[in-house]
């Protein structure tokens, strides 16, 4: 876990430039590791790591711009990463809001 940590503060300083990490709390393993991040400002954001081959990520980013699209709520998308340079699997963090009816999507790139 603790290269976990260092790699998701790692992550917010390229990625959320201004922000640093408070706490950083493990939710464990559904289709993808879930972590809650605290941010400085009080902010949580949530990393979803993605440990199988499936792309939950670029499955997720799609499924969230297809719903803005629509006027309808979504979480904030903060940063995706496929490049596995910070963490060794992909990777998005986002804000709390949930996305309604995300299964009933199909995306393919």
């Amino acid at each position: 876990m603790d290269q976990m940590v260092e790699a998701i503060k790692r992550a917010v300083s390229v990625h959320l430039p201004g922000c640093t990490v408070q706490s950083v709390n493990d939710r464990g393993v559904w289709e993808r590791h879930i972590v809650e991040v605290t941010l400085d400002g009080g902010e949580v954001v949530f990393f979803k790591i993605q440990l199988t081959d499936w792309d939950m990520t670029g499955f997720e980013a799609k499924a969230v711009q297809i719903f803005q699209e629509h006027g309808l709520p979504t979480p904030r998308i903060l940063a995706v990463d496929v490049s596995r340079e910070i963490l060794p699997h992909p990777w998005l963090s986002r804000t709390t809001r949930t996305i309604l009816g995300c299964a009933c999507l199909r995306w393919s790139p």
